[in-house]
Order: structure tokens, then sequence, then C-alpha cells
């Protein structure tokens, strides 16, 4: 008998093992999407969303998004329903291994219609941009916008690159965005409904590149003024929502490198660096000597010989030097996202990214000024010949925390960028006809920018139709030109 026991066990273990075997090759995946009113855009909580012939189900929250794990790899049809809304089943919605399927779904308010025996069906092709579409189409502004669908089927790294998909909308060095054909200075730029600051030194512009793709929920072009805008935006408004939850652990690391025949591996000259210069920041010696005046007044009111004493204390770095080769453009990104479940039934999601440029470029330019009352062929004020040597680095970190719980959502979004621009420029040419002019002007320019949103969201009645929404922005720009220098040579 033992024996006999000993093999029933066997086999039983055995077929246990060939039906797991069989299942876990099987595979699964999950559904995720968000629930929107057809008429409104407005997300909708609480519906119930059920996969048919099956006994799994799930309900959207807060936020409206729903989120069914663990189903076997197949096709399966998706029916959601809510009171007051007409029932809607999704049919060929496909579960592929250890993938995730994104439906975003738009369900039609029944406005007192008994619509309890209607069931609209539809296909997953149909439905996947429709939530985008009526958010467009119910808009009191003309926008257009692209959601994180699409986004995913692109080879797209950063906003800068997703925005050229944008219909109307065009792109200037992979990062500025000009909207019906005006340029930046005439857009705003905003994050999460919170207006962003400029992130260039000399000019009202956003550098969307620093966000990556994969944090995006959707992006929303706006081009024509509305109340909940900004009050300066002729052109447009760029409004971009990132993730709160992202959909899976994401961890993502990425390299580019660029180059021209006109820089690259060219002689470079400039001003001596450190290290801290590749990572945005300024040297020690760009910073006035800790003995001279601290402001203007006091400077401007001490005579000759003082001023003179004064000047004594700055380091001769008037000059210039070959720093070597014009290295490649470099740029470097790191990505982290997940969500976990606390043991109170909440929810956490974590998004961060830190993202390093490094660039140098290398151009030349030619400056006449003619003098329009000589008909000489020399007649100008001015004939010089420039060639700019600009080295640029920038560091820039994204860090967003969200909180669900029940019928409440909270979420602080901080977007971080601090740039150094260093250009050298070595002029040669003459002026006023006669005389030869030679000059070198280093300029060294530090931007530090910091945005931090408090947003949250909160259903209010039973219903759960009637939504609090609320925001609180903070941001800080620091804009600094620590050092200036210039020489001039004249040869009469």
């Amino acid at each position: 008998m033992k024996p006999q026991l000993t093999l029933k066990k066997f086999v039983a273990t055995l077929i246990l093992l060939v039906i797991a075997t069989a299942v876990f090759a099987q595979g699964s995946g999950k559904v995720v999407g968000k629930v929107s009113n057809s008429k409104t855009g407005e997300t909708i909580a609480g519906v119930t969303v059920k996969i048919l012939n099956t006994s799994r189900a799930g309900s959207t929250d807060v936020t409206g998004n729903y989120n069914i794990p663990g189903l076997s790899v197949g096709k399966y049809i998706l029916e959601f329903s809510y009171v007051g809304y007409g029932t809607k089943q999704i049919s060929d919605v496909e579960i592929k291994n250890n993938e995730i399927t994104s439906l975003d779904i738009i369900l039609d308010n029944s406005e007192g219609n008994v619509l309890e025996q209607v069931v609209i069906r539809g296909t997953y092709k149909k439905e996947s941009i429709g939530a985008l579409y009526a958010q467009q189409k119910n808009s009191i502004s003309i926008s257009d916008g692209i959601s994180a669908e699409i986004i995913k089927r692109t080879p797209d790294k950063n906003t800068g690159e997703v925005l050229k998909r944008v219909s109307g909308a065009s792109v200037q060095d992979n990062k500025f965005i000009v909207i019906r054909g005006l340029s930046d200075r005439y857009n705003a730029a905003l994050l999460n409904n919170s207006p962003l600051p400029s992130t260039e030194p000399d000019r009202k512009a956003f550098s969307f590149d620093i966000i990556p793709s994969s944090l995006i929920d959707n992006i929303v072009i706006s081009k024509t003024a509305t109340a909940d805008l900004p009050g300066d935006l002729t052109g447009g408004a760029v409004n971009v929502k990132t993730k709160d939850f992202p959909d899976r652990k994401t961890m993502e690391i990425s390299v580019g490198l660029g180059g021209n025949t006109q820089t690259t591996f060219k002689d470079f000259y400039g001003s001596k660096r450190t290290v801290g210069n590749y990572f945005g920041i300024k040297n020690p010696d760009n910073n006035l000597p800790s003995t001279f005046p601290k402001d203007r007044a006091s400077y401007t009111d001490l005579n000759f010989e003082q001023k003179a004493e004064h000047t004594k204390a700055f380091k001769n770095t008037f000059g210039y030097e070959k720093l070597g080769k014009s290295l490649p453009y470099q740029n470097l990104q790191f990505i982290y996202g997940n969500s976990y479940r606390l043991n109170n039934e909440g929810k956490l999601g974590v998004i961060a990214s830190v993202t390093y440029r490094n660039s140098e470029s290398i151009s030349n330019e030619v400056r006449n000024d003619f003098n329009g009352t000589d008909q000489g062929l020399n007649s100008y004020y001015f004939k010089y010949e420039d060639t700019y040597y600009r080295f640029n680095s920038s560091i820039g970190a994204l860090a967003n925390v969200s909180y669900l719980k029940d019928n409440f959502k909270i979420s602080l979004k901080n977007i971080y960028n601090q740039s150094l621009e260093q250009n050298f420029i070595n002029r040669t040419g003459i002026l006023d006809n006669e005389s030869l002019r030679k000059s070198t002007l280093l300029e060294v320019h530090q931007k530090r920018m910091l945005n931090s949103v408090l947003d949250g969201e909160y259903l209010m009645n039973a219903d759960k139709q009637t939504k609090l929404s609320w925001n609180l922005s903070y941001s800080n720009m620091n804009d600094d030109t620590p050092d200036l220098r210039q020489l001039a040579y004249t040869k009469i």
C-alpha cells in the first residue's frame, strides 16, 4: 500500500505541475484606462468595469481611472456601466503577456432618459482615443492634443519631440514651440494646469525637452484664450499633464549623442572651465571679489585711486585659451516610476526623472554696417568677422508623488532645472573705413528654475459626480550674469 500511495502522490504532483506550467505559459497582463463624460470631458468616478464571461471586475477611482490586473492572454469584452449613463461594451480588447492594454472610454449621459436596457457596443480600435477627442470637442476653446496611448506608439523620448506631432504646432531646436506661426514669447506653458516660468536666460520660452515622454498622460494645446488660461498668451497655451500613478514599474536609461561638421571635433576656445561647469555650476572666479563694493552706488562714489585699488582684487582672466576639441552633443536621462498598494487600501504613486545635457557649438558671422551717404566701394562704418563659441550645460529633475484613498487624491509635483551658458566671441575687422579692430567677449550666464504644484481632488457627495479640484503652485526663478569681460584693441 505504501508504494501505491507514493505513486499516487507522484502522479498527482506531476499533474499539478503540468497544469501550473500550462497556466504559467499562458502568461497574464492587465487592462487600464480612464472613463470620461462624452459631453463634458470630465472623468467619472465609481463606474463598474466588468470582464464579461469571467469573474473579474473593477471600478474607477476618484480620478476616473481603473486597473484590472492578472488577466490571461486573449481577447475579451469589457462592459462599463454607471447609473445615469448608457452601458457600453467594448469588444476585441486584446491582453498580451506581461503587457499593459490601455483603453480610455467615454460614456453618454442619459439626461433623465431611461437607458438601462440600451447597450452601446464598440471595438477597442475606435475607443482608444475617444476620451481626448471628447475633451477637445466640448472645450470652449479651439484645441488640439495627443494622448498617452498615441505617444506610446512613437519613438519620441521627450515632450519636445512629441509636440511635433500635434496639428498647428512646430518645434525649434527640438524644444521650443511655435503655435500658429507665433514664436514662444507669445505662448504659455503649463504643467498640470499650473503656469511654468521660462527656462531661458534672455527670452520668454520653455524648454519642453526636459520632460520625458513616458511620464505624460496627455498634452492639450489651446489656441484661443479662455478664463482658465494665463492672460498674456497670444498664440496658444501648451498644457502638459503628467501621470499620477504609473501603470507598471518603470526604470529607463537613455543616452543620446549628436554633432555637426561645423562644430564637432573642431578647435574650441574660451575661458578655463571647472568640473562644476559641466553640471550647470559657475566658476568661483566668476564672482566679484569679497572686498569689492556690494552695490553700484558704493563704487561710483569712490575716487579714482580707490577704484583702481579695488580692481587689483580681480584675477587676470580676461584672456582666452584653447580648450581642446569640441565634443559631440550629449544627452543622458534616467526615469523611474512605480505604484504601491498600502496596508490601509490606499495607493501611492511615484514618478521621478533626471536629465543631463551638454553641448558645444561654433558659428561664424559677418557683420557690416554701410554708410549710405558715401558711394565708394568701401563705404561702411564697420566690417566685422565674428566667431562664436558657445558652451551650454544643464541638469534637470522631475519628481511627482501622489496618494489615493477612497474619494480623495492629493499630489505633489515638482520640476527643477539649472543651466549654465558660457559664450566667447572673437571679433576682427575694420572700423570707420580705416581702423583695424580686434576684440574679445567672455560671458557667463546661469539660470535656475523651481516649480512645485500641490493639487487634489475630492468627491463631495454620494452620487460621486460633484468633484472639488484645487491646486497651489510655487515658482522660483534665478537669472544671473556673474561675469562679463570685454577687451578691444584698435590699430589706426
